[in-house]
């Protein structure tokens, strides 16, 4: 891991450590969205 971030320049690495908190932001917009989908009620058993 440090061979390739050695490897890097600082511009390189800059890139996607700005994307990365976009990414969490749009997963988390998203999870909060699926939320909103009604849950498949459980199966009722009959008793005899």
């Amino acid at each position: 891991m440090q061979a390739a971030l050695a490897a890097s320049s600082p511009e390189d690495l800059r890139q996607p450590a700005t994307l990365f908190p976009r990414t969490v932001d749009d997963f988390l917009a998203h999870a909060v969205d699926d939320d909103a989908v009604p849950e498949i009620p459980a199966a009722r058993t009959e008793s005899s």
